[in-house]
């Protein structure tokens, strides 16, 4: 479902686009992804439709403004806020306002083209296709990004040994992004296979029991934000074990790093 005319701010999403222009580097990527697949997009449409709610489906005939670069590559246009949308039409213009969770996974299955955010300032960019497809299947653009991501206890997956990729480099580079965490108690390094899908190498970190949620979400997004691009050739995820799955990785592999007593 999206709605007409919605007070959308995205503040999270211009202040990592704005870091990221400063400085481009694999964490400041890595937050600005996160930020962009957590806001709602605003997307003008090139004809005006009936008030009220609408529903966008797979069969819907809407229209959304689409401009071209000048190597003659198609984009489809998108404002962080009505703002940015003023600033490229200051007449009033009708748009979509819609998660970007529910955007990039339609945009890679209509194949649509790329997305250019916020065309007349004041902070934007290029999303491109190849970054709409990856991001679209829950993993960040790069090859040898290392990301937070969490196991879903209902989910059918298959849990086998990392064979080669765990190399002296690797384990170095996983004890220096959790050893300066004390609530970190163990670590394994294996290959976790989701049920149709191909093997993503996966960093399991198991936690002391007094340590909260929010503890768990900080020290794995900065574990995986510090973690050297140099060390893999592919994607990496970092994920919080426990209960059947923490058991079950315990019968598979040996801790790949463990907290000093």
């Amino acid at each position: 479902m999206a709605h007409k005319k919605k007070n959308i701010k995205n503040p999270d999403l211009i202040r990592a686009i704005r870091v990221l222009n400063i400085s481009d580097n694999p964490k400041t990527r890595f937050l600005y992804y996160e930020a962009l697949m957590n806001s709602t997009l605003l997307l003008p449409l090139a004809s005006p439709l009936e008030e009220g709610e609408i529903t966008l489906g797979a069969n819907s005939e809407i229209a959304f403004w689409q401009g071209e670069t000048p190597q003659g590559e198609p984009f489809l246009l998108a404002f962080t806020d009505e703002k940015a949308l003023l600033r490229w039409h200051p007449e009033d213009i009708q748009y979509f306002a819609l998660p970007s969770r529910e955007l990039i996974p339609l945009l890679a299955l209509s194949d649509s083209p790329m997305l250019m955010l916020n065309i007349s300032g004041p902070v934007g960019g290029e999303i491109t296709k190849e970054e709409i497809r990856i991001l679209a299947e829950d993993k960040i653009p790069g090859t040898a990004q290392a990301v937070e991501t969490e196991i879903h206890p209902a989910a059918e997956v298959m849990i086998t040994p990392p064979g080669s990729k765990e190399t002296p480099e690797v384990r170095r580079a996983i004890r220096h992004a959790l050893s300066v965490h004390p609530e970190v108690h163990a670590a394994y390094l294996f290959d976790l296979t989701p049920q149709f899908k191909k093997p993503e190498l996966t960093i399991g970190v198991a936690f002391d029991k007094d340590v909260t949620v929010s503890q768990i979400e900080y020290i794995l997004r900065q574990a995986a934000s510090s973690f050297p691009e140099d060390v893999l050739h592919e994607a990496c995820f970092f994920a919080h074990l426990e209960g059947i799955f923490l058991q079950t990785v315990r019968e598979i592999v040996k801790p790949i790093y463990r907290r000093k007593k």
